[in-house]
């Protein structure tokens, strides 16, 4: 490597996280502005999510053209910079999304809501209900993958 274009491994290290962020914005840029479902970025149809396309084509297609430039010149630092890459494994990725949403419906379950006002025993009971189906799949998840 060209010895100007020689930096610390601390800058290195810092620089690599930076440009992952890059790539990771540019990826969800792109799979929206690419994305033909009118009013979501999700595949269900009872998302909590809900994109309302307010960009026209001509703009569209202008972000998407200056994207590929960012993209280029994200990848040419990445490579005359010499920027370490990060390895991830799997089965750590859905291990810990896993978990994440386990803390969720844990902290969602009526005793875990209290904070926000008592409920009454039926509305306690459909919440558990929801709560532990959905707890009962993520712990089916997560016996997979051990």
């Amino acid at each position: 490597m060209n010895e100007k274009k020689a930096l610390p491994d601390n800058h290195k290290r810092s620089l690599s996280v930076t440009a992952r962020h890059i790539e990771q914005g540019i990826r969800e840029i792109e799979l929206l502005l690419l994305n033909n479902n009118p009013d979501n970025a999700t595949s269900t149809k009872e998302s909590l999510t809900s994109v309302i396309k307010n960009l026209n084509n001509e703009e569209r297609a202008s972000i998407l053209d200056l994207i590929k430039y960012l993209k280029i010149e994200n990848e040419k630092m990445i490579k005359d910079l010499n920027l370490p890459k990060e390895k991830l494994y799997e089965d750590r990725i859905v291990r810990g999304r896993l978990s994440h949403i386990w803390a969720l419906l844990v902290d969602s379950t009526p005793k875990g809501l209290k904070g926000y006002g008592e409920l009454n025993s039926n509305q306690a009971e459909v919440l558990d209900s929801y709560i532990n189906k959905l707890l009962d799949i993520v712990y089916k998840l997560q016996a997979i993958i051990k």
